[in-house]
Order: C-alpha cells, then structure tokens, then sequence
C-alpha cells in the first residue's frame, strides 16, 4: 500500500528557475510503503509530475531517478542496481524513449 505525503512546496531547488511556481499549485510529493520508508520523492505541479524525481527499493537502495516536464518523462533516466551503480541510461523525450 503506498501512502502520499504533501510535504512542502519546493523553492530553492535547482529546479525552481526551469519551473515557474507559486505556493498554490507546487509543492514535494513523498510516496511511502506500508513501513513509512520513502517509495519516491519529487516535485508536482498543477498536480502532474513536474522536475526531478526519485525512487527506491524497499531496502532503501535508489532504484531510478529521472526529470519529469508536466507529467511526461524527459531527458537522461538511470536505473540503478543493487549496489547503486548506474545499471542503465535512457533518453526520454515527451512520449519516447530511446
């Protein structure tokens, strides 16, 4: 079961200057698991998936980060492996992957 977590709005982060916002309709978005560990983290606005985000295994590991522009998959996405090492790179641009 994943519980959402409205946290904060997010300003001063790398990502504020590529994306405009205001307090009503931009703030971190934390997903947990069923034990309160951190599922993925990032920012959201207008209520899509907006900047950088990250995700994790459930032993705490990251799992794959990437930027997201209005809700789409954009730019360089890695996965990573057990250990954290970098297991795959993938070019996103909105509505593809290469």
């Amino acid at each position: 079961m994943l519980m959402s977590d409205q946290a904060f709005t997010v300003r001063g982060s790398s990502e504020e200057a590529a994306m405009p916002m205001t307090p009503e309709d931009a703030h971190e978005r934390v997903e947990r698991v069923a034990d309160g560990s951190v599922r993925a983290r990032g920012p959201v606005v207008d209520g899509l998936l907006h900047g950088y985000w990250q995700w994790w295994r459930k032993d705490g590991t990251r799992l794959r980060s990437g930027h997201f522009e209005r809700g789409e998959p954009v730019g360089e996405w890695i996965t990573y492996d057990h250990a954290g090492e970098v297991h795959k790179v993938t070019q996103r641009t909105a509505g593809t992957e290469r």
